[in-house]
């Protein structure tokens, strides 16, 4: 989640049962965001344990797979596949589905085509917790108090999304394990250990963590193609919340983006030198990253970016209309990991990651 968070508490093997507030005691979001994540626990746990990995309810179940002709009517064969609405639990997680849809119109999962080529098909549920900000969705501002935003919300996103298979066995036998596999990654953080002989007239070299302020770093993988080879990385020191809207594009300069803002203050905002992200609601839907570039100069509401920079090479830099973002990166750009399991790769004053 890309909020404007001091830090993530919650453990699952600690088996907390919940958080009692003390009277005269400051409280943090990290309380507030703890209590939630351990009453999630529970729930979804407690349902997996009732439901099973999978199964809908039996007076309102959903998400069968109809055939249909392109009017959403049954028809066999059809022409088009419809997605009945209801209830369905994915490893204790309910998804809901208010209304029957065509499989191109699912509503976070927008035109997405059905396959065009004869054989064998697995259709299945791909679900996820998307992080929400007034930013995504503006009724979450405070209108009473002029509109600041306050808390933030996850929200559960399913898409049904198909694999082709060739054997003639049970479906359950035929999901590719693309599909089912839990992923292999795993990153590990550190402070730089001291550096220095183990002479005791000698003067070793401290190590540790060098900034003032305690911060919640973000290292998320931007590229992947299966090798490491292939992977890159970005880093934010601020969790990656600061981001702002992207309203336009200059007419007289294609490389000046006029932004809602240009951020809260000289800490979380823009500035020359900066890497920023250009991103919409379909890079999240989709797991796609935007292209990455340098911000050249921040003058008022319009940052300018140097075109030479941009990465990929060449992407174009358009503005989409399903609500267009950026989001700034302390990141130089996309980075390369560790050339191995045991070398660590430093991000910034004493913060190594492997």
């Amino acid at each position: 989640m890309k909020g404007d968070f001091s830090k993530d508490t919650f453990r699952k093997k600690k088996h907390f049962r919940n958080v009692p507030m003390q009277q005269g005691r400051v409280l943090l979001d990290s309380d507030w965001n703890e209590q939630a994540a351990i009453n999630e626990h529970r729930v979804e746990t407690g349902t997996l344990d009732i439901v099973g990995k999978s199964g809908a309810p039996y007076h309102y179940p959903g998400f069968e797979i109809i055939s249909v002709n392109n009017a959403g009517n049954p028809a066999s064969p059809g022409t088009n596949l419809k997605i009945s609405e209801g209830r369905f639990y994915v490893d204790g997680i309910m998804c809901e589905n208010d209304e029957a849809v065509l499989f191109a119109d699912q509503p976070d999962y927008d035109k997405t085509p059905l396959p065009n080529a004869a054989g064998r098909y697995i259709f299945y549920l791909d679900v996820w917790q998307r992080h929400i900000t007034a930013l995504e969705d503006g009724a979450l501002r405070e209108v009473a108090l002029g509109g600041p935003d306050t808390t933030t919300r996850n929200k559960t996103i399913w898409q049904v999304k198909f694999e082709k298979i060739t054997a003639a066995s049970t479906c359950v036998d035929d999901i590719p394990l693309s599909v089912t596999a839990a992923p292999t990654g795993k990153l590990m953080a550190r402070a730089e250990l001291p550096s220095g002989a183990n002479d005791p007239c000698g003067l070793a070299v401290s190590g540790g963590y060098r900034r003032l302020e305690n911060q919640l770093y973000r290292v998320e993988i931007h590229k992947s193609a299966g090798t490491r080879a292939a992977t890159t990385f970005k880093w934010s020191r601020d969790n990656g919340s600061v981001v702002v809207r992207w309203e336009s594009i200059e007419a007289s300069n294609a490389n000046n983006l006029v932004v809602s803002s240009t951020g809260r203050d000289e800490l979380l905002g823009f500035k020359s030198g900066d890497w920023i992200e250009l991103i919409d609601d379909k890079t999240d839907l989709f797991g796609l990253p935007g292209p990455l570039v340098q911000l050249a100069k921040v003058d008022s509401n319009v940052l300018t970016i140097n075109p030479l920079t941009i990465i990929p090479a060449g992407a174009p830099v358009t503005l989409s209309t399903k609500n267009p973002r950026i989001r700034r990166w302390d990141s130089a750009g996309e980075l390369k990991p560790n050339l191995n399991n045991t070398d660590w790769v430093e991000l910034e004053d004493g913060v190594q990651v492997q």
